[in-house]
């Protein structure tokens, strides 16, 4: 399983944004998951946030539905509410060759 998380994060609240992520990927890991991948674009003037990308892997749905559902993220929840203005998750296969070359 592949998520594609949007994270638009308010700049100020940056330290307890990464904070969460840190914590957030031991918790993911028990359950099979794992960022893979991150891109951070720049601050947006006018709003004073800033979009970050995630490429996440579970190894199955069951162990992303686990990690949403442990009771040890429940702590961290509140660092993450603070500093994340937005999010969005898509979820879906890789596939297993490229659609193009």
């Amino acid at each position: 399983m592949i998520l594609v998380v949007t994270l638009v994060v308010r700049v100020e609240a940056l330290e307890s944004f990464t904070r969460f992520e840190c914590e957030a990927a031991k918790i993911m890991a028990r359950h099979g998951g794992k960022i893979e991948r991150a891109m951070r674009m720049a601050v947006e003037p006018s709003t004073q946030t800033f979009r970050e990308i995630h490429w996440v892997s579970f190894a199955s749905a069951e162990g992303f539905a686990a990690y949403r559902a442990d009771e040890a993220l429940k702590p961290w929840l509140s660092l993450r509410d603070a500093a994340v203005a937005k999010m969005e998750i898509l979820s879906g296969e890789a596939l297993s060759e490229p659609l193009y070359g």
